[in-house]
């Protein structure tokens, strides 16, 4: 399907440096964040319409978080808005869960910080028990990072550490597996999480099959996660299948 006209771009007052995609809302816009821009320079939340109509509607600075979406979209929990983290900011300066009520208010559902969760990377994953589940870079009982959830009422809960030996500083959100257990990827790992909240490395990739944490991997109706190496020309699935690299065409 062809796209009849260019959707808008992001001047810094309205945002700059988006590096997230867009996530359709119940109110059937698209929404967005961008990781620069918006009024103080530290990050936005976007709207855009169907017919490309871009509006900026809230503008992140210190209290109130900076820099979001990192590495992630925003999420949709089970009472129809969005959530998402920032990387700093909030009362501590290390980050906060976000609220974004479609066609509404954006307000703050928890603050990061202290020994618990601190500076996040990623974003939220919806979890099927109502719960949304997220990482930090730093904080947790070794200060390497930690996986923490939170409800839509903004309780917040460290459910596991990284130590060093089962992995350090996530990058990458969390996915949910048909099992019912937690994964996700470091550089050269890639981890689960059972619900009791204990960390297994799954899998370790060489220097030839390292992994950009950065890049989003998705799961497959098969329930295979997949993702690009940075530099091997192949697509690699966590249990160790390798695909061809797909021919892309215009549509």
């Amino acid at each position: 399907m062809a796209i009849s006209q260019p959707w808008p771009t992001l001047p810094a007052t309205n945002g700059d440096n988006p590096q997230t995609g867009l996530v359709l809302a119940r109110d059937g816009n698209f929404y967005g964040t961008t990781y620069y821009g918006g009024e103080y320079g530290h990050g936005a939340v976007y709207r855009v319409s169907h017919s490309g109509d871009l509006q900026l509607i809230f503008s992140f600075v210190g209290s109130s978080g900076e820099n979001p979406g990192w590495s992630t979209d925003l999420c949709q929990g089970k009472d129809g808005n969005l959530y998402g983290s920032t990387r700093f900011g909030g009362t501590n300066n290390q980050g906060i869960v976000f609220k974004v009520v479609p066609g509404g208010s954006v307000t703050t559902l928890a603050d990061l910080g202290s020994t618990s969760a601190r500076f996040p990377l990623t974003g939220l994953v919806p979890s099927t028990n109502g719960l949304l589940y997220g990482t930090s870079s730093r904080g947790g009982d070794y200060d390497r990072g930690s996986i923490y959830a939170v409800d839509l009422l903004g309780n917040f809960t460290v459910f596991a550490s990284f130590d060093g030996t089962n992995g350090s500083g996530p990058e990458s959100a969390l996915i949910e597996a048909s099992d019912g257990n937690f994964t996700a990827r470091l550089t050269r790992q890639v981890y689960k999480m059972s619900r009791g909240g204990i960390i297994t490395p799954v899998s370790t990739f060489t220097e030839e099959t390292e992994l950009n944490s950065w890049v989003p991997w998705s799961k497959a109706l098969t329930g295979i996660f997949m993702e690009r190496p940075m530099t091997a020309e192949r697509l690699t699935a966590a249990p160790f299948t390798s695909f061809p690299r797909p021919e892309l065409s215009k549509l």
